[in-house]
């Protein structure tokens, strides 16, 4: 059986008062977010997978720099990191990609790294979640 689909006037509702349009539209937004994840799954699996993996690399950037041989105190002898400075001969070039990961080792990420990271770990995600969501249901 179909429902009849009520036309509303927004503007009466506006002009009445403001509390009573903001409670309709925090309910008109409740009842309309079922319908969305519902049509939608693909979307939320893409979101969801970004957010959960993104944030998974922001918070283990640090330990993954850590067990690279990137620490506090200095590169750790017969790392990676000791690796990647014995391809430079010992002499780092100022900026390059071996200082800034030591840069990061010592003191810690800065903001730009960390959005960088978040960015690249939410794409990275997000591609993995939907391709399993895609594995899985067969795509939509």
């Amino acid at each position: 059986m179909m429902q009849k689909i009520k036309t509303l006037n927004l503007n009466r509702l506006k002009s009445k008062n403001s509390v009573s349009h903001n409670v309709f539209l925090i309910t008109w937004r409740a009842r309309s977010t079922v319908p969305f994840l519902l049509c939608y799954r693909s979307l939320v699996v893409y979101g969801v997978g970004a957010v959960v993996f993104g944030a998974m690399c922001v918070f283990s950037a640090p330990y993954v720099l850590f067990h690279l041989g990137f620490t506090a105190t200095g590169v750790a002898a017969h790392s990676v990191a000791a690796w990647l400075m014995s391809l430079y001969g010992g002499a780092v070039p100022a900026g390059g990609i071996v200082a800034t990961l030591q840069s990061f080792g010592a003191v810690g990420l800065t903001w730009s790294a960390i959005s960088n990271v978040f960015y690249y770990g939410a794409w990275l995600g997000a591609t993995i979640a939907l391709s399993f969501y895609n594995f899985i249901f067969g795509g939509e």
